[in-house]
């Protein structure tokens, strides 16, 4: 079980960005525990564009990874699921993007 202090610790941490899609905003406090526990990140413009093509990759395929799985259609939930951790491993596998 944490330590927890005698006081919160009652500091604030804000941060806010835009860009022309997005407007986003973060706040954290570390409250009564020893130590902060809790990150954040905003990322507004990727630096790399593997993530367009994981996207688009999910865009032509995560459809048929649904439709396919025996769970489809009695059990939507269960076929998404399963959709998208396949995805997933793909991904992780490195698998050839379109």
């Amino acid at each position: 079980m944490a330590t927890l202090l005698l006081k919160p610790v009652t500091e604030k941490h804000s941060n806010c960005g835009s860009d022309d899609r997005l407007l986003f905003s973060s706040s954290a406090m570390q409250g009564w525990r020893e130590d902060m526990e809790d990150a954040h990140t905003a990322e507004l413009m990727l630096k790399y564009k593997e993530g367009s093509k994981a996207a688009n990759f999910c865009n032509a395929h995560l459809h048929e990874r649904i439709a396919s799985d025996p769970a489809f259609p009695n059990n939507i939930e269960e076929a998404k699921k399963s959709g998208f951790l396949g995805i997933d491993e793909d991904l992780r596998n490195g698998i050839k993007f379109n």
